[in-house]
């Protein structure tokens, strides 16, 4: 049994060492940040960057440029296939704005210019109704349009606005310097508090009360539209910027972290999350934007300076076979027994993580030679667990080791048919 074990310890430095199997894929590198990536359905889909607007019509596996534009692309958004907008915005050495519209899915874009502003970020809750707000370096308010585009007026001035978020034509909310929630369709903002020192950069509805926001360092939900905000999750290295979400369970965060950006993933409304792996190597930076089309099918943006990425997954980015069981999070590393052991042909094996880093779990045979890999993935404090199919497998003794950073232990099971 010494053998054994000594053998374990040398193959789990040398898995430990090796490189994350990430779940998502890069689809498109480019020589400019990518700001916003937006699908109508699984194949149809566009993304913004620098002065240009890129599209797809085969889920992201090309990418081709469809317009280029005067300033800056910062959002993208379409009400179905053919209709959609674009904003793009510019402050030095003077504010100004452009917002493009086509009604051919991209094949043309008309044009309206917007002077004195810096506008980053529109909205469209039906083909006529939507608006425009900025900005990231100026203050610059809030432009109301009823005809689709043709006209904008203003409501708001000389406020800072990152993101907008309408539920219909009445009833939306705007992330900025001063967050503030509208009932009548702008005609009045009431001012709402985001709960932090930071002002709300993005802000998620799916109902009138309940939202989501990023803040900063933080991830924050309200249940009572926006009157107070409770902390989910915060990272002081981290500067989220956007949310993508699948339905009020299933979303996730991305922002800035050194070298590569940040992806989290929650399953259970944000009382747990699962720090994905999303890189090409290449210090991808910022992680700019996330747009789900469904649970499997997601899209992330990113970049900063002359590299950009466009990233997808087919299969939700995580590991197949793990859930977070508890909220709480524990105070040291743990590897639990497996249950039921003996098993046939299913087992479950438990484990704690106290601290935020990479994570694997590999079950070995008798003789030290790697049966599977049941783990790979950066996860977040917790407790999990993840599923061992041996039904391909004799009867016999296995191991399952776990590794992280400052942990490893390493347990054994019993298959029994």
């Amino acid at each position: 049994m010494k053998k054994i074990i000594t053998f374990f310890i040398v193959i789990i430095s040398f898995l430990f060492s090796s490189e994350l199997n990430s779940q998502w894929q890069v689809q498109a590198s480019v020589n400019y940040p990518i700001q916003d990536v937006f699908f109508i359905n699984n194949f149809t889909g566009w993304a913004v960057g620098s002065n240009k607007i890129l599209n797809t019509n085969n889920g992201g596996a090309n990418w081709n440029v469809q317009f280029t534009g005067t300033f800056t692309m910062y959002t993208v958004t379409f009400i179905d296939q053919f209709t959609g907008w674009a904003v793009s915005g510019n402050w030095y050495p003077s504010p100004a704005s452009i917002v493009y519209k086509t009604t051919n899915g991209g094949i043309s874009w008309s044009s309206t210019n917007i002077p004195n502003l810096e506008l980053v970020t529109i909205c469209f809750p039906n083909n006529l109704t939507g608006w425009i707000a900025g900005g990231y370096n100026r203050p610059s308010g809030v432009l109301k349009t009823t005809d689709g585009g043709i006209a904008w007026f203003t409501q708001i001035s000389n406020i800072r606005v990152l993101d907008l978020f309408f539920l219909d034509i009445n009833t939306g909310w705007q992330a900025g310097d001063a967050s503030m929630k509208t009932t009548n369709g702008g005609l009045n903002w009431d001012i709402i508090q985001n709960g932090t020192s930071n002002y709300l950069r993005t802000v998620y509805f799916n109902n009138n009360n309940t939202g989501w926001g990023v803040s900063g360092h933080s991830l924050d939900k309200t249940t009572n539209a926006g009157i107070n905000w409770f902390n989910l999750y915060y990272n002081n290295n981290v500067y989220f910027s956007d949310l993508g979400f699948v339905n009020n369970n299933t979303f996730w965060a991305v922002g800035g972290l050194y070298p590569d950006g940040i992806v989290l993933k929650t399953t259970n409304s944000g009382i747990n999350w699962i720090q994905q792996y999303c890189s090409s190597n290449n210090n991808d930076g910022y992680k700019n934007s996330v747009f789900c089309y469904d649970s499997n099918k997601v899209w992330i943006g990113g970049g900063e300076n002359t590299h950009g990425v466009i990233y997808s997954t087919t299969n939700g980015g995580v590991t197949i076979g793990i859930q977070p069981v508890k909220s709480s999070i524990p105070l040291k590393f743990a590897l639990n027994q497996n249950y039921p052991n003996p098993f046939n042909p299913q087992t479950k094996i438990g484990f704690d993580i106290s601290e935020t880093g990479k994570t694997k779990i590999v079950v070995f045979d008798v003789y030290g030679k790697e049966i599977s890999v049941l783990l790979d993935e950066a996860l977040t404090p917790g407790s999990y667990e993840v599923i061992f199919n041996g039904e391909n497998l004799a009867s016999s003794v296995y191991f399952y080791s776990i590794m992280t950073k400052d942990f490893s232990e390493t347990k054994k099971m019993i298959l029994l048919k």
